[in-house]
């Protein structure tokens, strides 16, 4: 990887970790990301433990950003492309804090929308890694920051888009909330299994499933219709991984 591109990626993370610092204590317009969230309730958003997920996920890429500057993964041409998607999806993540804080609930589901576009870029690149023989570190450095990424910005792209359709009033051409909440789950359920079957992903999927299980936790006093729903969808997509795991491990079910 360049060297132009493993310095952009550093500054891209410590500013991403920065500017989350400040929006999470209340330092981005005053308000925390919770806050604004609570304005406009809808019947996708998850109870707030699981956003500690975000936690991870720099973790993750921290990872990622050292690996780079490693004498081995100099000529990794899978850093190599992924480097310019971490960098745009660090933009994106830094944009996105400061228009959902400035309550611009329209012009922050365009900027997730966007953040998800290059994380679908970023994991696509990055799949390589996964599949290489006898490079775990590679796994571990390059692809798994990336499914975990992308599998709660899926989530989060939902949630955001139905904030922005309810803060402009949207009616929902007349369908219940709740039929569009349990609509939405099956859609994530659906890319779990995507994602846990076409490209030997788990991670994905158990990163949908602890979201889906936080929203059920949220929206079971509200409605329990959809705290099912969201339940059923989590089990799918934690079946699917456990399938995929399995077989990743090389076990096979027994004959009796």
């Amino acid at each position: 990887m360049p060297l132009h591109w493993r310095i952009l990626n550093a500054a891209g993370w410590l500013g991403v970790v920065s500017v989350n610092a400040a929006a999470a204590t209340g330092g981005l317009f005053g308000r925390s990301s919770g806050e604004i969230s609570d304005k406009v309730p809808t019947l996708v958003t998850p109870a707030g433990y699981a956003f500690s997920i975000w936690s991870v996920i720099y973790l993750l890429a921290l990872g990622y950003v050292v690996a780079a500057f490693l004498p081995s993964r100099r000529h990794d041409q899978t850093m190599r492309a992924t480097a310019p998607w971490f960098f745009a999806s660090c933009l994106f993540n830094v944009g996105w804090l400061f228009v959902w804080h400035a309550e611009r609930y329209t012009a922050s589901a365009f900027v997730i929308s966007g953040l998800l576009l290059t994380l679908i870029a970023l994991y696509l690149s990055s799949r390589p890694a996964a599949r290489a023989a006898g490079d775990r570190s590679g796994f571990f450095l390059i692809a798994l920051p990336f499914s975990i990424y992308l599998g709660w910005v899926t989530v989060a792209t939902i949630v955001n888009i139905s904030v922005a359709l309810r803060a402009g009033g949207w009616d929902g051409w007349g369908v219940p909330d709740r039929t569009w909440a349990v609509a939405l789950f099956v859609v994530a359920a659906a890319l779990s299994a995507v994602a846990a079957f076409k490209d030997r992903d788990p991670w994905f999927p158990l990163t949908v499933a602890w979201a889906l299980i936080a929203i059920g936790v949220k929206q079971q006093s509200a409605s329990q219709l959809v705290a099912v729903a969201a339940w059923t969808a989590a089990s799918i997509a934690i079946a699917a991984a456990l399938f995929k795991l399995r077989g990743i491990a090389g076990l096979k079910p027994r004959r009796m």
